[in-house]
């Protein structure tokens, strides 16, 4: 019986907990997407030009990923983090008339 009330009392930390490392996961991964991005816009134009690829379109792909960015960062920057969410729970919940 103590073993149940306690991982009842301790089921909203739990939570919490899980939010944060699912939280932190995406982060990593959208980190590491980010600057794959960053060094294929680095790399592959060369190697386009070189293989004989006009640069006028390539230059027409850096602007459109540039105003797309300028348009999306504070989105991205302006994500929740997992740490600000409230768990639900039935004493949170009053019904008012």
């Amino acid at each position: 019986m103590n073993e149940d009330t306690l991982i009842k009392i301790l089921r909203p930390e739990i939570n919490q907990k899980c939010c944060e490392i699912r939280n932190e996961r995406q982060e990593k991964r959208m980190n590491k997407i980010f600057i794959f991005l960053c060094i294929m816009t680095v790399i592959l134009p060369p190697i386009l030009v070189f293989n004989g690829f006009g640069i006028m379109p390539l230059f027409i792909i850096v602007i459109i990923f540039s105003i797309s960015l300028l348009v999306l960062l504070p989105v991205i920057l302006n994500q929740k983090k997992g740490t600000e969410h409230e768990s639900i729970r039935p004493d949170n919940l009053r019904m008012e008339l």
